[in-house]
């Protein structure tokens, strides 16, 4: 009886360990990574440019579906490099894309002394063996006092998506 409840014990250990591992968040990550961010500003131009690169962590290219905005004070604006919505791109493997993001006017002039509030956001859907809910998504924010975009959120697919 002793030595069945042992068993019993090293099955529910490898059984726990086994579930740690496969719920652990590192493990449930896209093959998509934000990689640099940069902002500058152009004074005579009145325009802010910003830049998120995305790399492919994956081993093989990925083509993803990619629609990315500007938010001013939570209201949508043109990115001045209007792409069609949503645009196509291929991720190769391991170098780094970027997404730009310009806004120009009084509004930069705004985001950059920090009177408005800049958010930019990035979503991605691609095809992960065959799953169609694969899904990206960034969200940074302009921090006008350090001049620099930082990442708000980074949502990510389901775990499936990263399977092989």
């Amino acid at each position: 009886m002793l030595r069945l409840r042992r068993e019993i014990l090293a099955l529910a250990g490898v059984a726990a360990i086994g579930g740690v591992w496969y719920f652990w968040p590192e493990h449930s990550t896209t093959p998509f990574v934000t990689g640099p961010m940069s902002v500058s500003y152009d004074a005579q131009a009145t325009r802010l440019t910003a830049v998120v690169n995305i790399q492919n962590s994956d081993e093989r290219p990925i083509v993803a579906s990619i629609t990315n905005d500007v938010f001013i004070d939570s209201q949508k604006q043109l990115n001045a490099r209007i792409q069609p919505q949503p645009w196509r791109a291929e991720f190769p493997l391991n170098r780094p894309i970027p997404i730009t993001f310009m806004v120009q006017g009084a509004s930069a002039t705004d985001v950059w002394n920090g009177v408005r509030l800049m958010e930019v956001t990035i979503d991605a859907a691609y095809d992960g063996n065959a799953k169609p809910n694969c899904h990206f998504s960034f969200m940074g924010r302009f921090y006008p006092e350090i001049k620099k975009m930082g990442k708000v959120s980074s949502t990510t697919s389901p775990r499936e998506c990263g399977r092989r």
